[in-house]
């Protein structure tokens, strides 16, 4: 389990070269998948414009990302599903979460991923910065009956019951 935070500005090296060819900028994730589907990155040459790799493109994870080559760096525009999620501004982060009764559960301030498929394990949660110092942040697991609406994720009453029940053993996953 990791967040998906921890990626940005992280160096992409090519496993071809052992040279840094770009860095991460931001996610991409895909609320229909509920995964990650890929990162804008910024290459480290003149040329301007999103460039993006693929999730499937990265071979290792950890104080840097590995990639084959440079070729699997690719122009947005190449993989429409990833053009239209960055058109769209259809990011994850910072959507409210919400019970279908109205009450409002925080807003969504990171992801937990899994590293093989980017598979979004859980969401963490901020209720604000005064709250999350006092509280720590909470972790909304991704299972059934999660919806995600056009600017916001909402859950059905069976799951804001039980997050709320188990909101401290939640946040000690983030200890594992």
């Amino acid at each position: 389990m990791k967040k998906a935070s921890r990626l940005l500005d992280l160096y992409v090296l090519s496993k071809k070269t052992g040279e840094k060819i770009a860095s991460i900028k931001e996610v991409i994730y895909s609320k229909h998948k509920q995964r990650i589907l890929g990162f804008i990155v910024k290459e480290n040459n003149i040329f301007k414009g999103n460039k993006i790799i693929r999730f499937k493109n990265i071979k290792a994870f950890g104080d840097v990302l590995m990639v084959k080559d440079e070729k699997s760096i690719e122009k947005t525009e190449s993989i429409p599903e990833i053009f239209n999620i960055i058109k769209e501004g259809n990011n994850v982060i910072g959507e409210e979460v919400l019970c279908e009764d109205g009450e409002s559960l925080g807003y969504i301030k990171d992801i937990i991923y899994e590293e093989k498929k980017g598979k979004i394990l859980a969401f963490l949660l901020t209720d604000g910065v005064i709250q999350d110092v006092i509280d720590g942040r909470n972790i909304l697991p991704n299972i059934n009956g999660i919806k995600f609406l056009d600017k916001s994720l909402v859950i059905d009453k069976k799951i804001k019951d039980d997050f709320t029940k188990n909101k401290e053993e939640f946040k000690k996953l983030l200890e594992l």
